[in-house]
């Protein structure tokens, strides 16, 4: 059961384990726990009878011996080796004594013990001693067994490790983005009105110029009207600039986050075994965060800023012409600055992502496991480990902003000796171009400086943003799908007689583990009742997830009616099958909403269903 001893993985929750198993584990952590005081509710309920008296042997009257040992049960052969018993009835303590007293004087727990299966526990245990030798064999041979796939086993982690990109974010990535917005035409159509919006923002600077040296000999009201006329466009085409990132980028969300809920809803349960509920919700919570809210401003200050900086180059060239020749290896310092500062920022933001999945998942079992956290007085360990977690995501925070720091230095660096070899330029050309464009030209250079490092900076974001989007849309359109909902048209009214067959089934829950059913042959005929009966772990529930196509079989068939279950869809094939569950789960509403969520049964069907699970009273009204 444990191949790997005291390391092998049993998923988040135990997952990958039965109902049995993990009340074993449960008994087994509070035996190491060596508590003077141990309570027990009912752990003998989730094991068969053999697996039970073991471990009250063992466990409870063994090596629990000397600890005050106080178990609720409903299994009734346990009394009769119990020191003292509690015996409550509608919530009410009718006698405490020993099992020989209460038989002797208590008439009402003499009916009880009378009414119950004792005698079958005696059976049972002879039948056990009589079969002991012809077990040991049995026990050899799956002990052999384990040995031979044990190799197998350790070479496939249980938790998959989360994909991490390496280098830039692809080209694809990005393309995916676009698509998603609606059309390949959209980036284009955002790219000319931007280029629309800073021609009509130069404009409006040079008129100005041209103003104050009254270039044309205009009339002050021409001056102004023009002026403001360029005013109100650039504005406009700001704000349409804006108004369609905003709109398209919020489109791109959508889609991609359809598209990812749609592939996860649609994912193999081996998915949900191996991946972590942190990470799953750190996909749709931060990253769809991102992508709604940072990106596409991230999107619009970047574009506006790098179409600001090659408008005011062109146009210090336009006047300047040896100014050219100054940018080129100042381009390159450039260029240098930022590729090493994209690099290390885009890795770290990579490092964020992949650790807040970490905090998420420290929260959520800290959240479904505060009832035994408390019981065993494990507070102080959890909350240094969310507390490390926690940390170990804000050092990769942290390193973003010291990483800015460093581009800060050397990108102003790089604008100062921008804004030198303007200023030497503007004076040396003092005869042949005018003052006011020498102004002009020295108040944009100035703001410059700033806006080279802001344009990086947003660059970054941008990769980071866009890293999100790469998350997203690897769960959108690399995650592995079930069989398709429709294949081929099923007759309503199958299955009409429930008549099963399964030849040599063959499964395991993922590749590279075992076989779970190893050539399993057997006919259910129509109508037929059948027990199917085994150890804890035997593989029972196993059946079951066959039968739902909840994970494909390795090989053989399953047919149920005379129709391949394999050759159907999913939605044919589980609309028409029921199951109870070992685990059952309840969804938030109400009792009518969990049992009939499509609205398809009668008051009357329901109200009937209620009463053969005793749920509600035999007499009761709808």
């Amino acid at each position: 059961m444990l191949p790997n001893g005291d390391q092998t993985e049993i998923g988040e929750r135990g997952i990958t384990i039965s109902g049995g198993q993990k009340q074993r584990l449960n008994i087994a952590r509070a035996i190491y726990f060596d508590a003077d005081i141990v309570l027990m509710d009912d752990p003998l309920s989730a094991v068969d009878a053999h697996v039970g008296r073991h471990i009250f042997d063992h466990a409870i009257l063994g090596l629990l011996r000397d600890k005050c040992r106080i178990l609720a049960t409903h299994q009734l052969w346990v009394l009769s080796r119990c020191d003292r018993i509690v015996w409550m009835e509608a919530g009410k303590i009718q006698a405490v004594d020993t099992f020989d007293n209460l038989m002797r004087a208590h008439k009402g727990f003499q009916a009880l013990m009378e009414t119950t299966a004792v005698e079958e526990e005696r059976g049972g245990k002879d039948g056990d001693e009589d079969k002991a030798p012809a077990a040991a064999p049995a026990a050899a041979d799956a002990e052999e067994e384990r040995r031979k796939h044990r190799k197998n086993i350790k070479g496939a982690a249980l938790m998959q490790q989360e994909e991490k990109a390496e280098a830039s974010v692809p080209w694809s990535v990005y393309g995916a983005y676009v698509r998603a917005s609606g059309s390949v035409l959209n980036a284009p159509l955002v790219v000319f009105v931007l280029l629309l919006s800073q021609g009509a923002n130069i404009m409006t600077s040079l008129w100005l110029s041209y103003w104050t040296a009254d270039t044309f000999g205009l009339s002050t009201g021409q001056y102004i009207g023009v002026y403001a006329g360029l005013g109100a466009l650039q504005a406009l085409l700001l704000f349409l600039f804006s108004v369609l990132l905003s709109v398209l980028g919020t489109n791109a969300s959508k889609v991609m986050l359809r598209d990812a809920v749609t592939r996860v809803l649609r994912a193999p349960m081996s998915f949900f075994d191996t991946t972590p509920l942190g990470r799953i919700t750190n996909r749709f919570s931060r990253d769809v965060d991102v992508m709604d809210n940072n990106l596409t401003d991230a999107i619009r200050m970047y574009f506006f800023t790098l179409a600001m900086v090659s408008a005011v180059f062109a146009l210090i060239i336009a006047f300047f012409h040896y100014f050219a020749i100054a940018l080129v290896p100042l381009y390159f310092l450039f260029i240098l600055a930022a590729s090493y500062y994209r690099a290390s920022a885009r890795e770290v933001k990579r490092f964020e992502s992949v650790l807040r999945s970490h905090v998420f998942a420290k929260f959520g079992e800290g959240l479904s496991g505060v009832a035994s956290i408390r019981a065993y007085g494990l507070r102080t360990r959890f909350v240094g480990e969310l507390r490390a977690a926690i940390d170990e995501m804000n050092a990769a925070y942290y390193l973003t902003f010291s990483n800015q720091r460093w581009l800060s230095i050397r990108l102003d660096m790089v604008g100062n000796a921008l804004v030198f070899t303007v200023g030497i330029l503007v004076v040396t050309s003092r005869f042949s171009v005018s003052p006011s464009i020498g102004g002009l030209v020295l108040s944009y250079i100035l703001a410059i400086v700033q806006l080279l490092q802001f344009s990086i900076r947003q660059l970054a974001e941008v990769e980071n943003g866009m890293n999100s989007v790469e998350r997203l849309r690897y769960y959108g359109t690399q995650l592995d799908e079930e069989a398709p909902l429709h294949t081929v048209d099923v007759r309503p009214s199958w299955p009409e007689r429930g008549e099963i067959v399964f030849d040599n089934v063959q499964m395991r829950y993922r590749e590279n583990l075992p076989l779970v059913l190893q050539g399993l042959s057997m006919h259910v005929r129509g109508g037929e009742r059948l027990g199917i009966v085994g150890r804890t772990g035997a593989g029972k529930s196993s059946i079951m997830t066959t039968l739902f196509r909840l994970v494909e079989i390795s090989g053989g068939s399953i047919t149920v009616d005379g129709l391949d279950i394999a050759t159907i869809g999913l939605h044919d094939l589980r609309s028409r099958l029921a199951i109870i569950p070992q685990d059952p789960t309840l969804f938030r509403g109400t009792v009518r909403s969990n049992l009939d969520p499509f609205g398809e049964h009668t008051d009357l069907a329901l109200w009937s269903a209620l009463r053969q699970a005793d749920l509600v009273p035999a007499d009761a009204a709808p």
